[in-house]
């Protein structure tokens, strides 16, 4: 999926993405996170501009491994570390919502 059928398709805006001066990152705020849940309460933040807002898209587009029974990341050789279960799942964040 393109980076402008995934903004169309999960509504996302620029106020989907924030953007922390004090820990210069961006961070992600669709689905049901907030600032109050993204780690970035107590920091200098702003909402992305339109010229970010594509390459944050692009970003939630990249695709990784979870584990499909515990949703831990702790993926390696196609097991999960945690539960060594072998249902791993390519997915990406816009998904997980």
């Amino acid at each position: 999926m393109n980076v402008e059928k995934a903004t169309e398709k999960y509504g996302l805006s620029c106020k989907s993405y924030g953007y922390c001066y004090d820990c210069n990152e961006y961070f992600d705020l669709h689905g049901d996170r907030t600032i109050e849940t993204s780690g970035h309460e107590n920091c200098t933040w702003r909402y992305v501009t339109p010229d970010e807002l594509p390459d944050c898209v692009a970003n939630c587009l990249h695709r990784y491994p979870v584990c499909g029974d515990c949703g831990s990341l702790n993926i390696s050789h196609s097991e999960c570390e945690d539960c060594h279960s072998l249902n791993v799942i390519d997915t990406c964040c816009l998904e997980s919502d």
